[in-house]
């Protein structure tokens, strides 16, 4: 895709400078400042670490939203391992279904967080894995081929236009770790099921007596255990699936058929794919997982309460420690908890009491696994589309909750695409489509992917039809990469020259600017000189590297 001319921009330039004349004016900023604590993120999330994206369907792992895009536009070199949830819909995990029935606990559900749905009484697990697929061994259950139950997925091709690639090639060396919610009453757990590398070797699961142990309880994990009733639990052991099938890892989860009418339940909750090398040691790079499902809030992530009806959107701080420790593959891997949610209709003391204790809640339960490296990451939002007219004033109430909370944590930073985006509703105004012309995104690349954002079929509406969530892959790559410069730029105070890349360009810069003041000077001795070129030295090399319009437009 070719830039836009210049005809066209001066055209479109003029027509919305225009608009700004009669009243589409941008929004009064609550402040300039865009981020706290981002210093060493770059480095940090380039390294060997896991990432937990916390949130509402903001967090789900579609390339329309910015945690998926993140990973086809983050200069990540390697991203070594991939955790979700047994969702239907198309993540890049996910469980497609093969017996009927079988029940999805998710929200988007009408029973929502029910589980155990044969049981007399109503019984909910609220931890948003996004989602458990439970099926139940009555007399009527009809099982799929192979006595399937479901076929979990890992979807390649999802990573393939990404800077990084795909997950994994055939060559590559993947092991997968399958999760489950274990039954309320131990005796109405499903004693086994098999899981089975794609036309590959089976391996048959003990659920009822050997699943895997808790650090947080002094376990050896692969020693086995009984499963924690009603919590999640990982199986043992790991496989290998060394299918690369049309860039989908297939792993079907199948179950005896003289189990059929035993009235016993089996909940799959997930799945982990990890490469190893040849000793089975777990690669270094990134680790992403999330938990996250529709319409959550702050407060739910919380308040440490359990789940009392089929929406009720809260868990306690027992379930999500055991979830977290099951799907640690190395205490001594850094976290990083990057908290993501929708805008919500809260002032400044209830969004920095429930920021405060949803980090408290996620802070216990690593310290009780034994996780000696936490970190997190408070995200505000794009602009969205709110029912009232003080939207600006309770997104910039939030921010500054945010920020306060990471200018007094050491282990919290906190980033602000709404003050990076000035405030811009991306709806296809004309003030968004000249915000759009005057930073580049009419040449806008991610990935191998390009794209002109200001041009139709897009036309600078980056959002859905709810003006909520990003629209399509180009929206999430968008914010994603909004978000990614924002961790460059406070990671990189020597990328004088803003291409992610501290080089020959950068020292030619402090020579240029020798004994001047101004922003280059990042010592504050008022110049430009030694302190500068030093800093270019030992900085030497990438950082986080940008694709146009950053690296074209500075």
């Amino acid at each position: 895709m070719h830039a836009m001319s210049w005809h066209r921009r001066a055209w479109l330039t003029s027509i919305c400078s225009a608009a700004v004349a009669i009243g589409f004016g941008y929004p009064v900023s609550a402040g300039n400042q865009a981020s706290v604590g981002l210093e060493d993120m770059a480095t940090l999330l380039r390294g060997d670490v896991r990432i937990v994206w916390m949130g509402d369907s903001f967090c789900t792992s579609y390339s329309s939203r910015v945690p998926g895009a993140s990973l086809n536009t983050w200069p990540i070199d390697r991203i070594s391992s991939i955790e979700g949830g047994a969702a239907r819909n198309h993540g890049i995990i996910y469980a497609a279904k093969r017996c009927d029935p079988l029940h999805l606990v998710q929200s988007i559900d009408p029973d929502g967080y029910t589980v155990e749905r044969n049981a007399s009484k109503p019984l909910f697990f609220g931890l948003p894995v996004r989602g458990i697929q439970e099926v139940c061994t009555t007399k009527d259950l009809v099982l799929g081929t192979n006595d399937q139950v479901l076929e979990f997925r890992l979807l390649n091709e999802r990573l393939e236009p990404g800077l990084h690639g795909v997950f994994s090639e055939t060559e590559d060396l993947v092991r997968m770790r399958f999760l489950f919610r274990s039954a309320s009453n131990h005796a109405e757990q499903l004693p086994s099921a098999i899981l089975r590398d794609h036309d590959g070797p089976s391996t048959s699961l003990d659920l009822a007596g050997h699943s895997r142990g808790f650090l947080h309880l002094g376990d050896l994990p692969t020693e086995g255990r009984p499963p924690a009733p009603g919590q999640i639990n990982a199986a043992l052991p790991d496989i290998d699936v060394l299918n690369d099938l049309d860039l989908t890892i297939r792993v079907p989860l199948s179950i005896d058929p003289s189990l059929v009418g035993t009235n016993q339940y089996l909940d799959a909750a997930g799945a982990i794919y990890y490469q190893v090398n040849e000793q089975g040691s777990r690669l270094p790079g990134m680790y992403y997982s999330y938990i996250a499902d529709d319409s959550w809030s702050y407060r739910g992530f919380g308040d440490d309460l359990a789940c009392n009806a089929t929406h009720d959107k809260v868990f306690t701080g027992e379930q999500l420690t055991h979830w977290l420790d099951v799907t640690t593959l190395d205490p001594g891997q850094p976290v990083l908890f990057a908290w993501y949610l929708a805008p919500e209709s809260i002032g400044y003391t209830t969004a920095r009491q429930s920021m405060e204790r949803m980090i408290d809640l996620t802070d216990a339960a690593a310290s009780d696994i034994g996780l000696p490296d936490v970190h997190h990451l408070l995200i505000i939002s794009h602009m969205i589309a709110y029912s009232g007219d003080n939207g600006h004033a309770l997104i910039a109430a939030q921010k500054q909750a945010a920020f306060d909370i990471a200018t007094d944590r050491t282990n919290v930073a906190a980033a602000s695409i709404y003050t990076a985006t000035d405030g811009i509703l991306f709806d296809g105004n004309p003030v968004a489509l000249q915000w759009l012309l005057e930073h580049g995104f009419d040449d806008f690349e991610f990935g191998a992917l390009q794209a002109d954002l200001t041009a139709e079929p897009i036309a600078g509406r980056l959002l859905d039809g709810a003006l909520l969530h990003p629209a399509g892959s180009e929206g999430g790559a968008f914010f994603a990469t909004i978000l990614g410069d924002l961790i460059r730029e406070a990671g990189c105070p020597a990328d004088f020259s803003p291409d992610g890349l501290i080089n020959i360009q950068d020292l030619l810069l402090v020579l240029s600017h020798w004994n001047e003041s101004g922003e280059m000077d990042l010592d504050g001795d008022g110049l430009i000189n030694i302190g500068e070129l030093l800093a270019v030295l030992d900085a030497w090399g990438e950082c986080w590297p940008v694709q146009a319009p950053f690296a074209a437009t500075h």
